[in-house]
């Protein structure tokens, strides 16, 4: 599971998380709620290692991160804990110079040193998964935006993750693009796969998770709560 402990995190004198405390079990799919500049895309990218906080610590699957530990050993710590997370990010960072498959292909080949027709296969399948087997060969410019986000968390699939870290997936699409995004969430939490989803979209939230985590302030606002929706 994932567990945040008292988490602080300051911007000079801007508090943009103040004593952030939640865990995750695996299996949940659990949405972060609140308004611009409440810390949860910080919350977020602080789990996955893309931002250092002040105080506090991150546990994934028994890996602690914290201020504490010497530039080194956090690298290290933060490399085991992004094999565990992927991330799906609001503007999608495909390789433009590369196919859909090889934008899959990438990570598992040169990552986790997966063999490259294996790797093939397997995001093969992942595509088919997302409903895009048929556009292995087309390049990202190519692609719809709803696409491009499809491709994305077929991507962070494609590392076998066992958290999906979510980062405003559908705030950039048309609500027909975004019922797509929502659809492949919504089968991936029946499927068990353990996602945290920042979002504004309460039609979303309705949707997939089965716990809301409302932020304000830097801080978890009135706690949590369960989606009697799920």
């Amino acid at each position: 599971m994932i567990t945040i402990r008292n988490l602080s995190k300051r911007y000079g004198d801007h508090q943009v998380l103040d004593g952030v405390s939640l865990a995750i079990s695996k299996g949940e799919t659990v949405a972060l709620l609140g308004p611009s500049g409440s810390g949860k895309t910080t919350l977020l990218r602080c789990i996955n290692g893309l931002e250092r906080f002040d105080e506090g610590e991150i546990e994934v699957d028994g890996i602690v991160i914290s201020p504490a530990l010497s530039s080194s050993e956090r690298q290290r710590r933060v490399r085991e804990i992004r094999i565990r997370c992927g991330f799906v990010f609001q503007q999608f960072h495909l390789f433009p110079h590369r196919s859909t498959l090889s934008n899959l292909t990438l990570a598992p080949i040169h990552v986790k040193r997966t063999d490259a027709d294996v790797a093939r296969e397997e995001g093969l399948a992942l595509l088919e998964h997302v409903g895009l087997a048929h556009k292995a060969d087309v390049r990202p410019n190519k692609l719809s935006g709803g696409e491009q986000q499809r491709v994305a968390i077929a991507r962070a699939l494609a590392m076998c993750p066992a958290y999906l870290l979510y980062d405003e997936p559908t705030s950039s699409l048309d609500q027909s693009r975004a019922r797509e995004i929502w659809s492949i969430m919504q089968r991936l939490a029946t499927e068990g796969q353990t996602q945290i989803v920042v979002t504004h979209q309460e039609e979303l939230t309705r949707a997939i998770a089965c716990r809301v985590v409302r932020m304000s302030h830097g801080k978890i606002g009135g706690g949590t709560e369960a989606n009697p929706a799920v």
